[in-house]
């Protein structure tokens, strides 16, 4: 079974996941991913460390013509799965658009989109190129996203049924291969809180959490250690990071971090934490990873309580509305672990249970002398 995996951005990270969701679940699959050129491959190559495993294609035109490109060989596969499609709102998009339309109409009946931002696809959404978008999703065989609440938001205003939606999620318990234990130093500390994500300030309110350690009792902020698992753009010298290291103890990396400096410096921390800005949509309109990071740490994840309106995550989650919350969430972090997460919560979030739900959608309707990569092939 040839299967194409088209990734119109640069989610590598993602992409280490979908792939390692169908070779342990479809024994017969042969997995080719399409991509824009990358000059030195090195964030394929840091955020996938199993890329050399698969087939690539590289567009060999403008980014602009990324999905025209895909339509000379898309008649090739099996199943393509549409990663990342056009969502930007630029109109350099334009054409991108235009061509993700004629797709669809050609390859639809084999296409599953991954919607990771809900706005450009819905009809009230204002602008031509939302309405191209929306026009093409009737076409499509399946969409998934990254959440339930994602998923059920999005069957509320676009009206399509759930019988073509699915939850794909963005990362998998059972592929932590690191084995919790504790550091040699952990005892210095009160709480070990990992950052997640960039450190920067157009998608993260960092400020939230500065502004709250200043309400939090010396004697107890003293003993946090802030551990960056995501770039920390600029290291010592990002203004974010200085402000938090005269409040605590902060762990910087420099730049990027592999996947698996991700899962060692993310293992040996108590609590992750993601201070998700409101005006950005998280956990209604647009996915974030932030989830899928604590779910695949199994760790519980401080987070503001707009990011998960429908509490699909309260197991997890320590929620705050405001400054005051998180320091309140800071000075009584202990009480925050006095609940445990049970294993039936990650079940559902293991590369078997989604591979399971997702054929199951997929083949509903299967067509005769349609090719089959089921459950039975696990």
């Amino acid at each position: 079974m040839n299967i194409l995996i088209v990734e119109a951005s640069d989610h590598y990270k993602v992409l280490e996941n979908v792939y390692n969701l169908i070779k342990l679940n479809c024994k017969n699959s042969q997995l080719t991913f399409y991509v824009n050129k990358d000059k030195d491959n090195k964030a394929r190559d840091l955020l996938f460390p199993d890329s050399g495993d698969a087939g690539w294609i590289e567009n060999p035109l403008h980014f602009s013509q990324f999905f025209l490109y895909l339509l000379f060989f898309g008649w090739k596969y099996d199943v393509i799965n549409i990663s990342t499609g056009p969502e930007g709102t630029h109109y350099s998009n334009t054409l991108n658009v235009l061509y993700f339309y004629i797709v669809s109409r050609i390859y639809g009946k084999k296409i599953v989109l991954t919607i990771k931002n809900t706005r450009p696809y819905l009809k009230n959404t204002s602008g031509i190129l939302s309405s191209v978008r929306s026009s093409s999703l009737k076409y499509l065989r399946m969409m998934t996203f990254e959440t339930q609440t994602l998923m059920e938001v999005f069957h509320e205003e676009s009206k399509i049924p759930f019988e073509k939606l699915g939850i794909s999620y963005d990362r998998y318990t059972d592929l932590n291969t690191v084995t919790e234990k504790k550091s040699n130093n952990k005892t210095d500390y009160l709480c070990v809180i990992g950052l997640l994500g960039v450190v920067e300030s157009e998608r993260r309110n960092y400020y939230e959490i500065i502004n709250a350690l200043r309400k939090t009792h010396e004697d107890i902020r003293s003993k946090f250690l802030f551990v960056t698992l995501g770039n920390s753009k600029g290291g010592l010298d990002n203004e974010i990071l200085f402000e938090l290291s005269q409040l605590s103890k902060v762990d910087i990396t420099e730049g990027w971090i592999s996947a698996e400096e991700f899962e060692k410096r993310g293992i040996l921390c108590d609590v992750l934490i993601s201070p998700l800005k409101k005006e950005m949509e998280y956990g209604t309109y647009k996915g974030s990873g932030t989830f899928g990071d604590a779910i695949y740490l199994r760790k519980k994840l401080i987070i503001p309580s707009y990011t998960d309106p429908r509490k699909e995550f309260s197991e997890i989650s320590m929620y705050y509305d405001s400054i005051d919350g998180l320091a309140n969430i800071f000075n009584t972090i202990k009480d925050g672990f006095d609940n445990k997460i049970t294993e039936d919560f990650y079940i559902k979030f293991t590369t078997k249970t989604i591979y399971k739900n997702l054929t199951k959608k997929f083949y509903k309707n299967k067509k005769s002398g349609e090719a089959s990569c089921s459950g039975s092939n696990i």
